[in-house]
């Protein structure tokens, strides 16, 4: 009698089998060698070496720039503004008239008053001669004297009152705004004009208390425009606050500009940058080869062929350098590119240029 059972097929079954034992035995401390192979393979690095040199802690602030007096121009009379003799950009001389307002008024109240202080001085010399003949009493005498003085102020009175009407200049300066237009009625103390001196422009940085106490008045500063085609130039500090600001503990320090090019202008920001303390004879690197790492800053060295972390403690920085006050010693060579891959007694291999 034949089977109608199919043969079992069991090679494949037998062949993963053994696979599976193969791989299971496969030899881990090749694995681990290889890995380990790994751990020992140079980092490439650039290097430069520890030097003494000179080295300037450098306060730098925002500022914007302005004219140290800048004023605005208000009418002390009201009426019709007649002229208009300055426009906006003007430099002109102290006593410049800058607008006329409506005379009329102001001339007939003049005329008014200079005819009752001429009918009043006449009175007085009369009085005077009437007291020496003893036809008039000393409190007469002295009324009459009084009437006199009153219309002699108010002639003087008409006098400046009709000078409001020419509105001039307060100093030498530049027009900065006008307010005020041909034709238009103004009143008493409505703004005509800004004006703002010709002299140097100034910016005011605040400091902290600690950093204000090292500078002067006439230290050198450095000024750049936020321009991007901007062009440094000078300036010094002209004055130091001699008070502190409670709120802020800040010190204000006026720097004036020296020679600055046409297209800086008032409002202008500026970025100031004061040289506050300098040291030379120190050791130096680079910024960028330190590291900072758990609230200490360290750096790797280089011995041989093998790196070593340092700790370190900086002082002064510039822009580029650090001052190296310990940690470090005179002709070390310290890592500058790849140290981000780096950790204590790895090999390396030091690449030129």
């Amino acid at each position: 009698m034949i089977s109608s059972r199919k043969p079992l097929i069991v090679l494949p079954i037998f062949a993963s089998l053994l696979l599976f034992a193969a791989s299971c035995g496969k030899n881990p401390a090749g694995e681990d060698a290889a890995k380990e192979e790994g751990k020992i393979e140079k980092r490439p690095v650039r290097i430069v070496q520890v030097e003494e040199g000179s080295i300037t802690r450098t306060l730098r602030v925002g500022a914007t720039l302005e004219r140290e007096n800048t004023v605005s121009i208000f009418s002390k009379i009201g009426g019709l503004i007649e002229e208009i003799r300055a426009e906006e950009g003007d430099s002109l001389r102290a006593g410049r008239i800058l607008a006329v307002v409506s005379r009329d008024e102001a001339a007939l109240r003049l005329e008014e008053a200079t005819l009752l202080e001429a009918k009043a001085k006449r009175e007085f010399t009369r009085a005077g001669e009437l007291l020496g003949e003893g036809l008039v009493s000393d409190e007469e005498y002295d009324r009459i004297k009084g009437e006199a003085d009153l219309a002699s102020n108010g002639r003087r009175l008409a006098e400046l009152t009709l000078s409001y009407c020419e509105i001039r200049a307060p100093f030498d300066g530049i027009v900065v705004q006008r307010h005020v237009k041909q034709g238009q009625t103004i009143s008493i103390a409505d703004p005509l004009f800004v004006l703002c001196d010709a002299g140097p422009l100034i910016a005011e940085a605040y400091l902290p208390e600690r950093d204000a106490l090292e500078l002067e008045p006439g230290d050198p500063v450095r000024i750049e425009s936020g321009s991007k085609e901007s062009t440094p130039f000078r300036g010094r500090i002209r004055r130091i606050s001699p008070i502190v600001d409670a709120t802020t503990g800040t010190v204000k320090i006026t720097i004036e500009t020296l020679d600055p090019p046409n297209q800086v202008r008032p409002g202008s920001f500026v970025n100031v940058a004061i040289d506050a303390e300098a040291r030379h004879g120190v050791l130096l690197i680079p910024k960028k080869s330190v590291i900072m790492e758990g609230g200490e800053r360290h750096v790797f060295i280089t011995e041989g062929e093998t790196a070593r972390k340092r700790t370190i403690e900086i002082g002064l920085e510039e822009a580029t350098m650090v001052e190296i006050v310990s940690g470090l010693k005179d002709g070390e060579t310290v890592v500058i590119e790849g140290q981000g891959r780096l950790r204590d007694d790895i090999e390396i291999e030091i690449i030129e240029g």
